[in-house]
């Protein structure tokens, strides 16, 4: 009681307008006013004036009674260069705007002319764009949730290309040809961030739509089939604003169609026929994208 006495009466009467700010009271009743340096283990590490110098000191905590940090004084602000980056605090909304190049991962077949092997590898090649919206939870934020909604868009023409028809006619001529692949789903998150860099990892199930249009010798072809697809991605970003990054990203999609409704309107024959087709091999709807994102936090 005595020794609680002796702290009590330290921590009310001592003055304030002393110019140091911690204060450390020992065992044996001694009220230190300081600048305490350093708590580690069993010691206590403070500078204290004396004589207009300024001394170095030390007690072990078995001798510290209490101790408190700017007693004597509100903590002095920090530095404008040191203060808290708001850019830091991580968001809970995102919303994510992008897109680029794509690749699609079908296989070509082998037994196809070699015109329309030609052609089909151009049309493996297209430009997707994509948006998207997060939210993430947790005390760090560093996981989350969303909806992706991506396009992928491929045109090609070639000369001279010599394809069935699939209902025993062998075609030959110009061939103009654009397919489609839309994939919307949900997908979870997770993300690392630093003042200004963001990594991010997304992944998830969804639908994919996919349509094909070709025009060749007088008959025009329209495909559309739809699948459900895997989703996955990993994406950088960096703060350029409050609310606002650039980075880029690296995506891949994938899934597979095994059947589609076709429609065939024969120009030249004036007649138009629908129906559903199951085809001798899986179409692959696969793709890899690499693009650039904006995206917006809050």
């Amino acid at each position: 009681m005595c020794c609680r006495g002796l702290l009590v009466g330290a921590l009310c009467l001592l003055p304030v307008a002393l110019r140091a700010q911690d204060l450390v009271v020992t065992h044996g009743g001694d009220s230190i006013n300081c600048r305490i340096t350093n708590v580690w283990g069993e010691r206590l590490s403070f500078i204290r004036e004396q004589n207009g110098r300024s001394v170095p000191m030390e007690l072990g905590m078995s001798e510290v009674a209490a101790y408190r940090f700017n007693y004597f004084s509100p903590p002095t602000p920090l530095p404008a260069a040191e203060q808290p980056d708001p850019r830091s605090t991580p968001s809970r909304w995102g919303i994510g705007l992008g897109g680029g190049y794509a690749y699609r991962l079908a296989q070509i077949l082998d037994n196809l002319d070699k015109s329309y092997q030609q052609h089909l590898r151009r049309v493996k090649n297209g430009h997707y764009f994509d948006a998207d919206v997060e939210l993430f939870f947790g005390k760090r934020r560093s996981s989350g949730m969303g909806l992706n909604l991506s396009r992928f868009v491929s045109n090609a023409t070639s000369d001279k290309v010599r394809v069935s028809d699939g209902y025993g006619r062998v075609l030959s001529g110009r061939l103009e040809e654009r397919a489609t692949i839309t994939y919307v789903g949900p997908f979870g998150s997770s993300r690392l961030m630093t003042d200004r860099h963001t990594f991010t990892f997304r992944y998830g199930i969804g639908l994919m739509f996919f349509t094909d249009e070709v025009d060749m010798a007088g008959t025009y072809a329209y495909m559309k089939s739809n699948t459900l697809g895997l989703f996955g991605e990993f994406g950088y970003g960096y703060r350029v604003g409050k609310h606002m990054s650039v980075g880029g990203k690296l995506s891949i999609l994938r899934g597979s169609v095994t059947e589609g409704k076709v429609t065939d309107q024969r120009i030249r024959d004036s007649y138009t026929r629908y129906s559903y087709v199951k085809f001798e091999q899986a179409e692959g709807l696969g793709l890899l994208k690499l693009g650039f994102e904006v995206r917006f936090d809050f």
